[in-house]
């Protein structure tokens, strides 16, 4: 049997509108609006020290309905004050690689790799940009963050989708440049070789692109020579290494 969390409204104190089950277990019914049951807001975990983006986001999030916000200031209070059921979505504070909420985040995504998670950043180095996606981002995010591009950044991370923004994409898209020399990868060729590390194939690609499958094959022999890879797995280790 489900009882509710706290309070009824009529009683005019705290009610988080959750029901759970006796033993405590979030059901993901909540309030009812008009005798309609409502869907359990998102949770989003924000781990960043920044107090000044937490107050932003809190206030971003209380403009679109659907969203619950924890702050943590470290991913070490985090660890310390996590319990089930975990977050839905977790912004991370993503440093350089030195730095211990970098080693944070790459904890995290190796223990919760089902649990999408942005990564923000202030200067979006190509390496540190990089080693975010490698070790199993969703994306990159780059400080100060816009309301729209937050939430829309929200719902794709949570519908499994990747969140690149404009400076992310141009920081590492310059990275793969400099790799390739005088020849570079082009942003088609770079979108295409990140969707085969995801494990598409030619085909699903050329869906996903809007592209004939012979195109998408020209640009993959193409992004290959250019990263001096003869097969899949060599471009792959050439493009994230």
């Amino acid at each position: 049997m489900a009882k509710y969390a706290g309070t009824s409204p009529a009683e005019g104190r705290a009610f988080d509108g959750v029901i759970r089950d006796n033993n405590g277990t979030d059901r993901g019914v909540h309030a009812t609006v008009l005798g309609k049951p409502q869907p359990r807001p998102r949770r989003v975990a924000l781990v960043d020290r920044d107090l000044g983006l937490a107050r932003a986001v809190r206030v971003a999030l209380s403009s679109a309905p659907g969203w619950r916000l924890t702050h943590y200031t470290s991913g070490q209070e985090f660890l310390q004050r996590l319990n089930n059921p975990l977050p839905d979505v977790v912004l991370m504070e993503w440093l350089a690689a030195e730095a211990a909420d970098s080693a944070f985040g790459r904890q995290f995504l190796q223990q919760w790799p089902r649990v999408p998670a942005v990564a923000l950043m202030s200067q979006p180095q190509p390496h540190t940009v990089a080693t975010a996606i490698k070790a199993g981002a969703s994306g990159c995010l780059v400080k100060p963050i816009r309301t729209d591009q937050l939430l829309n950044s929200l719902k794709l991370a949570v519908e499994g989708r990747s969140v690149l923004c404009q400076q992310a994409q141009d920081s590492i898209f310059s990275h793969f440049r400099a790799r390739a020399g005088n020849a570079p990868l082009t942003a088609g060729q770079v979108r295409i070789v990140e969707l085969l590390k995801r494990g598409h194939t030619e085909k699903e690609i050329a869906v996903k692109l809007r592209l004939a499958t012979a195109t998408v094959h020209t640009h993959l022999v193409r992004a290959y020579r250019l990263l001096g890879a003869h097969n899949r797995d060599q471009a792959l280790k050439q493009f994230y290494h």
